[in-house]
């Protein structure tokens, strides 16, 4: 097998300019790798990047160019890789699912068969999702919970977390799947629920709306803080060992408490008058709580989420409102 023989750790790290790809380069390069770090071709370097600049090598990548991915790949040896390029909101992933598929799996089986063709010592995470779940069984989902996928995003992050799992156990790599549940930062896109809410509060606020529409406000789920998610992965590549891993908080929340900790940070009396439930948005088998158990995760890892959701909210909640007055 080739080990690497240089004193600098190298990663590289696919998804860059996403909410985790970011915050896990920050973290990387605060510990001193040599950090690649890929990205959608047409994408602009984001604000929040910009003092990485010149530190990190950002570079432009389709990752279903398979020819690309290789030139990349065959540029260094990497002493770890983290796979989080996918395409990840599930209403999109159901508009176009071969393509879905091609990003969300293929690119992960040519990494894995890479590395493996060649006999590199690499470690790999990959971005796995709680969505690969059947989401009507018993909670708190864990990893002998039952996998069944219902739509193409979930369907593809479980192919791609089987495939991980063979060239983990057949070809003996260090592979890692971290199963992530819901996770926000001031850097989620827009279209997610949450920033949702908060943004359209503040709108609110601002005399520019009059309403929120949403769907089913008892639902609950795991949202955890973007940060300490990324921790977990770079924890998951430092161990003896390749296993799997549920990163989570553990507790659910609904969007009603959301709506609580939003309204009352802005000031703004009653919530309920200023949402409504749009029929668009309700989902006929959308399950009450989801959550994950994360006690064989903090027990190996020796990691658990610091951030308190209240506290996340509240952080989110200020990004946006410095966003709306710069």
């Amino acid at each position: 097998m080739v080990f690497k023989t240089d004193v600098v750790k190298k990663a590289l790290v696919t998804g860059s300019f996403g909410q985790d790809g970011s915050y896990l380069i920050e973290l990387l390069a605060n510990k001193g790798y040599q950090i690649t770090a890929t990205h959608y071709p047409q994408h602009s370097l984001p604000k929040y990047l910009e003092p990485l600049k010149g530190k990190v090598d950002f570079a432009p990548l389709d990752i279903a160019d398979f020819k690309a991915l290789e030139k990349v790949l065959s540029q260094n040896f990497y002493d770890e890789i983290y796979n989080l390029a996918a395409v990840s909101f599930v209403p999109d992933a159901a508009s176009s699912p071969l393509s879905v598929k091609k990003i969300n799996t293929d690119a992960v089986c040519f990494m894995l068969d890479f590395l493996n063709s060649r006999n590199l010592s690499t470690r790999f995470f990959q971005a796995t999702s709680a969505y690969i779940f059947d989401m009507h069984q018993n909670m708190p989902l864990n990893l002998d919970s039952k996998i069944n996928p219902k739509e193409p995003y979930g369907i593809t992050k479980a192919a791609s977390f089987f495939w991980s799992r063979f060239y983990r156990q057949y070809y003996h790599l260090y592979i890692v799947n971290g199963l992530l549940f819901n996770h926000e930062s001031p850097r989620r896109p827009d279209h997610f629920v949450i920033p949702k809410i908060i943004n359209q509060a503040i709108e609110i606020k601002q005399g520019k709306r009059k309403f929120i529409k949403l769907g089913n406000l008892e639902v609950a789920r795991d949202w955890g803080w973007a940060p300490d998610f990324v921790e977990a992965m770079w924890l998951s590549l430092q161990q003896a060992t390749p296993d799997d891993y549920i990163i989570a908080t553990g507790q659910a929340h609904k969007l009603t408490e959301v709506l609580d900790i939003v309204f009352d940070y802005l000031k703004i009396d009653n919530w309920p008058k200023y949402v409504k439930t749009d029929p668009a948005f309700l989902r006929s088998d959308d399950p009450p709580a989801v959550f994950g158990d994360i006690k064989s995760t903090s027990n190996k890892l020796k990691w658990r989420p610091k951030l308190s959701f209240k506290q996340m909210i509240i952080n989110i909640i200020k990004a946006k409102l410095d966003e709306k007055t710069n």
